[in-house]
């Protein structure tokens, strides 16, 4: 999607500065528009071999609004592929939540339903 948008930038026949300009602030409204479940569900999908089965719930904290879980569904065989070897693959998906959470002003756990 971005190379999309560059490819448009460019076609416009805009300066380069404006164009990166143009391209800083299209990836900010990208990121804006983009709601933390749907990113999760999105890097899951892309990652198991069962996509159908993929499901998040999303639980607020009922004493701390800021407090974010999401339970993870995922058929039996992909939850090895999501959690990877030491738990390196979960470690790296909370990582970028954590990210788009910190923009949000929230805190975020993530967890894998048996």
């Amino acid at each position: 999607m971005i190379q999309q948008l560059h490819q448009l930038a460019s076609q416009t026949g805009l300066h380069q500065k404006k164009q990166r300009e143009s391209l800083t602030l299209l990836k900010q409204l990208i990121s804006l528009l983009i709601i933390m479940q749907d990113l999760l569900e999105m890097i899951l999908k892309d990652i198991v071999n069962h996509p159908e089965d993929i499901k998040t719930e999303e639980q607020v904290d009922s004493t701390d609004p800021t407090f974010v879980k999401y339970l993870i569904y995922a058929h039996d065989e992909d939850k090895g592929l999501i959690i990877g070897k030491g738990g390196r693959i979960i470690s790296a998906i909370r990582d970028v939540l954590s990210i788009k959470a910190v923009r949000e002003n929230k805190k975020v756990r993530l967890e894998i339903v048996d």
